[in-house]
């Protein structure tokens, strides 16, 4: 078991977050941003932006947020390419699945996931892109039919809930974990 997301995160600068609980999701990226290199959180699908918003999540001073609609996306790509390219930083594409959407194609995606990526190695930045799909077999499924697995070198991140909280498992060949890291958190009482 490795110590923290961020040395979770650390074994590849191009990380696919699966999950199939958007919440998971949620507590895992807040984990992730809890570091000292600078954040740009791009956020498609607006479930962060509305829980900062609301109150619900503090902000970290570290991290920029920028809401994508499809109107913005191509300016806001180029610029975050850009500045990937000269500083280190931490990128969140929260979610593919938002971002998919945008596009319209998997192989928009993937292509525009590979340019982003190749910006991020120069500057030595980590790229961090959570998507919700379901697990079939052996095999992990995402909307547009694409193979996680076969998205450039990414290293697959599943998340999961367990009874005190939730384990992000680095995943190697043939689904196994190779590494984990256990994160906590209070579960929201909900009156009857």
């Amino acid at each position: 078991m490795v110590k923290s997301v961020a040395e979770l995160l650390g074994s590849g600068r191009y990380n696919i977050i699966h999950t199939q609980n958007p919440f998971l999701k949620q507590i895992f990226l807040e984990e992730a941003i809890k570091t000292e290199m600078p954040v740009i959180y791009l956020d498609f699908d607006l479930l962060y932006s509305g829980y900062v918003g609301m109150g619900v999540v503090r902000p970290q001073p570290n991290a920029t947020c920028l809401r994508v609609y499809p109107e913005s996306l191509l300016a806001i790509l180029a610029r975050t390419a850009a500045v990937i390219s000269e500083n280190q930083c931490m990128v969140v594409l929260d979610s593919l699945n938002g971002f998919d959407s945008m596009l319209g194609s998997g192989r928009m995606l993937i292509s525009y996931l590979m340019i982003l990526h190749t910006m991020a190695v120069q500057s030595r930045s980590l790229l961090v892109c959570p998507y919700t799909a379901g697990i079939a077999g052996r095999q992990i499924l995402y909307p547009s039919g694409i193979m996680p697995q076969r998205m450039g070198r990414a290293s697959m991140i599943n998340l999961r809930e367990t009874e005190g909280g939730v384990v992000a498992e680095l995943l190697g060949d043939g689904l196994s974990a190779k590494a984990s890291v256990a994160l906590e958190y209070k579960r929201l009482q909900t009156p009857l």
